[in-house]
């Protein structure tokens, strides 16, 4: 009895991975949208380690550095994600992380998954920066500046999480505003 409970928990896994691989390559869009979707704190259906998979996933398939390594036989599937999606699947990503964000540092339920949430909007503006012409997630730094204002410990520390991982990707823009 022993060996089949691990033997079934690792098919289970193999069959999951193929269905996310399988929505990856034929419908990305869907693909992101339900990854961030699980993220939000709205959806509590969802324990901690799941939505903290799902956000390393999304992460990993936006990154301009970072591969997916699920699926490392089909690199068309592994070009970057960010890449693929549509306008709309990209604002609607954008969006539900910055709810997120700063729905999730106020909740103490997600606030242990808020460190991958932010290393996730570092990911999003940096593949926007790499590929969208540095473009700047303008809604995004307005965010970050109001956490700063914030009351909350849990908001200013997402906020200086994330300035530290945009310095890398957004330094020039920044600095343009040092003096304000």
């Amino acid at each position: 009895m022993h060996k089949t409970v691990p033997c079934t928990a690792e098919k289970a896994r193999k069959a999951a991975e193929q269905t996310l691989n399988d929505a990856k390559r034929t419908e990305a869009d869907k693909y992101a949208a339900y990854l961030v979707t699980v993220l939000h704190p709205s959806q509590t259906q969802f324990p901690p380690e799941v939505k903290s998979l799902a956000s390393v996933i999304l992460r990993r398939n936006v990154s301009t550095t970072a591969a997916d390594t699920s699926d490392v036989k089909d690199a068309a599937n592994n070009a970057n994600l960010w890449l693929r999606l549509s306008d709309q699947a990209r604002n609607y990503v954008k969006q539900q992380v910055l709810e997120t964000l700063t729905l999730g540092t106020t909740d103490q339920a997600i606030k242990a998954n808020t460190h991958k949430v932010c290393s996730l909007a570092v990911e999003i503006q940096g593949a926007m920066y790499e590929h969208e012409d540095s473009v700047i997630w303008q809604e995004l730094l307005n965010a970050l500046f109001s956490f700063i204002q914030a009351a909350e410990e849990s908001k200013v520390d997402a906020a200086l999480q994330v300035f530290n991982g945009l310095f890398s990707y957004i330094m020039d823009h920044l600095v343009q505003y040092k003096n304000d």
